[in-house]
C-alpha cells in the first residue's frame, strides 16, 4: 500500500518508519515512492499536542 505521512507534535518525539525528530516542535514527513502513481494510497496525518506519534510496520511492532 502507497503511504504518504505527516506527523507532527507541539513538545515531544515524532518517529517515522525508523525516521525520528524530538524536542520542541518535531515534525515529519514521509512519501513511499510509488504514491504519486498507486491505484491505492493511504494518506496519515497525526499530530500530539504533548507526547509521542509514532507510525511503524505491522512486522516491525512483531520484533520489538
Amino acid at each position: 500500500l502507497a503511504l504518504r505521512v505527516t506527523a507532527s507534535a507541539g513538545l515531544g518525539e515524532v518517529r517515522v518508519l525508523g525516521q525520528e525528530d524530538e524536542g520542541l516542535a518535531p515534525q515529519l514527513d514521509f512519501q513511499s515512492d510509488d504514491y504519486a502513481t498507486a491505484s491505492r494510497a493511504l494518506a496519515l496525518a497525526a499530530r500530539v499536542a504533548l507526547g509521542e506519534v509514532k507510525i511503524i510496520q505491522r512486522d516491525e511492532e512483531m520484533n520489538q
